[in-house]
């Protein structure tokens, strides 16, 4: 005896993958269906979360492309990354075959998301030193008072921890934990260099720093 038969498909969950991606950027999920019949619904759970939000249901497609909340960030505001998973519910029709998760991790893109730098530094103040040379960028080796204003901004909810100006031998270290612009003035008398190196750092870990340099002369 010989004949032909359909046989019924095996109720197997399909697979699922997520690479690491920046937040605010596109991930590409990638889904492995056991049948192409299998329709399948995408979900997310950031490590901080009991529930599972939906990203896309009973979708056809073997890849989605994802954009990663923005919104992460506020999650991770001392931290550069943060880990979560990615679930997939098959379903088959009506019928709901299975569920299989996977692990993605989204990141704080450093850089730009490093603190940003404004400053001005000159003698503007200092009378005598602008009798003698008439230029606000014109310092007078150890006669000089040079003033300094700097202004550090976090991004996407880091707080700038510290900020520093170098001079020379001088030195002077703020810290703050401020998830706000902050301002730095100050100044150093009797400057010996006219190279100022500016440092920040937010809480994140992630820093940035710039040198200054202006014209020093002798008296």
């Amino acid at each position: 005896v010989s004949g032909k038969v359909t046989l019924p498909t095996i109720p197997r969950a399909s697979s699922v993958t997520c690479p690491s991606t920046n937040i605010g950027s596109t991930a590409t999920i990638s889904i492995s269906r056991a049948s192409s019949s299998f329709t399948h619904t995408l979900q997310y759970k950031m490590s901080d979360e009991s529930s599972w939000t939906n990203i896309v249901t009973k979708t056809t497609a073997t890849s989605y492309s994802w954009t990663v909340p923005t919104s992460f960030y506020s999650k991770i505001p001392n931290n550069k990354s943060i880990a979560g998973k990615i679930n997939c519910i098959t379903y088959s029709g009506t019928t709901k075959i299975g569920e299989k998760t996977c692990d993605f991790t989204a990141t704080v893109n450093e850089s730009t998301n490093k603190p940003t730098i404004t400053y001005s530094i000159d003698n503007a103040s200092d009378s005598e030193t602008r009798a003698l040379t008439g230029n606000a960028d014109t310092f007078i080796s150890n006669f000089s008072t040079a003033y300094y204003s700097i202004v550090a901004t976090p991004k996407n909810s880091a707080k700038i921890t510290e900020v520093q100006i170098v001079c020379g031998d001088k030195k002077s270290t703020s810290t703050y934990s401020s998830d706000v612009a902050v301002t730095k003035t100050g100044s150093f008398s009797s400057v010996t260099s006219a190279s100022f190196t500016i440092n920040v750092k937010d809480s994140r870990g992630y820093t940035v720093s710039t040198t200054i340099t202006k014209t020093l002369v002798n008296y």
